[in-house]
């Protein structure tokens, strides 16, 4: 197994992985995760994927098993409010692995490629969203060194 930065080619594979993501979430709070039609997410994705691809302060990773993509992280540099002496961190967007790769390692593999190509960009702070109900998500994140900061506060009406 390997983890490489992400290629043009691959948009096709990280967009079925994405779905796969955005597709399991719903069990977590249905309300919360209602979307638009597949078709409408897929293209919206797609052009942010894309723009991940060319902006120097972003980038998409996957990991590759017999040159096949099984998993892949979405990593950008963020603005933080003016106030704070760090004005910028980093944001993981997306990190996903196939059902049959999980717990071999390939989530640790593309946190870790992401912490060295953060380090590149001069970024002192990562931060990420995980569903509160999503159990192995956060073990994952929290035997990498993340901890709670905030909560997310939501009212359905």
């Amino acid at each position: 197994m390997r983890i490489r930065k992400a290629k043009r080619g691959d948009l096709d594979r990280i967009q079925e992985l994405w779905w796969e993501l955005i597709a399991s979430h719903i069990g977590f709070d249905p309300p919360f995760y209602a979307k638009k039609p597949e078709k409408e997410c897929l293209k919206t994705a797609r052009r942010w994927h894309t723009s991940a691809l060319k902006k120097p302060d972003s980038f998409i990773l996957v990991a590759e098993d017999r040159h096949q993509i099984i998993g892949y992280l979405l990593g950008a540099v963020c603005k933080r409010p003016p106030i704070y002496l760090d004005a910028r961190q980093g944001m993981i967007y997306s990190l996903v692995v196939t059902e049959d790769h999980r717990n071999r390692g390939v989530a640790k593999k593309l946190l870790k490629a992401a912490f060295s190509e953060f380090r590149k960009l001069k970024i002192k702070l990562v931060a990420l969203n995980v569903d509160p109900k999503n159990r192995p998500g956060r073990k994952l994140y929290a035997g990498r060194g993340f901890r709670d900061r905030h909560v997310l506060v939501v009212k359905n009406l």
